[in-house]
């Protein structure tokens, strides 16, 4: 398996998992996007960090292919984002994530900690304030806000 840059023809496959996530789909820029590929190119993993605002990113759009659940990838997927985000102009920048409550000890291993939804980028606040009520009716859960704080 190796990771690679998300291309313009990765995006009907980014859309088809994210919707069937009932994630954001709206995805500006591919490039963005980490894809895992197993050695015969089958795609089985993506994630991404995009800015919200003012030198603030959020983790998004975090997908494994059922499966592969359970075996790390999820895991090493954010890793290797948060790699990348270090290692560009973007170092050192605050990187925040929505998800699901049941989800959120997930992301506690990697280095995220629970925020109040106040402290987050406007932007997030807003996304929170929609996807609160739709996490509520579609998957029967409530959303946390989390910031990368290793």
């Amino acid at each position: 398996m190796h990771w690679r840059h998300g291309k313009i023809f990765d995006l009907p496959w980014l859309a088809s998992r994210l919707i069937g996530e009932r994630m954001n789909p709206l995805i500006p820029d591919p490039s963005r996007f980490l894809i895992a590929v197993t050695e015969r190119n089958e795609k089985i993993a993506c994630g991404q960090i995009r800015p919200v605002e003012d030198s603030k990113y959020e983790l998004a759009s975090l997908f494994v292919e059922p499966a592969y659940r359970q075996k790390g990838i999820g895991s090493q997927t954010v890793e290797k984002l948060m790699t990348r985000h270090q290692s560009t102009e973007s170092a050192g920048k605050d990187v925040y994530l929505l998800t699901l409550n049941r989800t959120h000890r997930f992301y506690e291993k990697l280095g995220f900690r629970i925020i109040e939804v106040n402290l987050a980028p406007s932007m997030m606040q807003a996304e929170y304030s929609i996807g609160k009520q739709i996490a509520a009716i579609s998957a029967n859960d409530s959303l946390v806000v989390m910031k990368f704080d290793p």
